[in-house]
């Protein structure tokens, strides 16, 4: 399996196998929007065959039309649902990161909260993992 930049680069977190045998995770830059400031690129996450077959599911983008947060880090959660689920530090609805969801396939993709929603922050900001 080889990253290319526009399937990502910077794998940010172990893998976690699905309950369909394939392997999942996040590239902290790369992916097709390669705009993100800093970095080269928002984002992936991907799955991998076995094989090393890579399928990028889903590509993080800095601009205001997809408010789905940029650069996730830590590793992909995966309970009983079968669904993934992650952080951003940073974007989202607030700029400060947020926690997503999305399904194996990547035909899903969720925000379920975006961080600094609350006065002052008092909910945090940019989490990490």
């Amino acid at each position: 399996m080889n990253f290319n930049g526009t399937n990502g680069s910077h794998p940010s977190s172990p893998l976690v196998q699905g309950f369909d045998g394939n392997l999942y995770g996040a590239t902290s830059a790369g992916g097709i929007y390669n705009n993100c400031p800093g970095i080269g690129g928002c984002g992936t996450i991907f799955n991998t065959t076995t094989d090393g077959v890579l399928t990028t599911l889903h590509n993080f983008c800095p601009t205001s039309s997809c408010l789905y947060g940029r650069t996730p880090g830590g590793t992909l959660a995966l309970p009983p649902s079968g669904d993934f689920y992650g952080t951003t530090p940073y974007g989202g609805a607030k700029a400060w990161g947020e926690v997503y969801r999305i399904t194996p396939s990547g035909s899903t993709f969720a925000r379920l909260y975006s961080f600094c929603s609350q006065t002052n922050c008092t909910d945090g900001q940019t989490p990490e993992g």
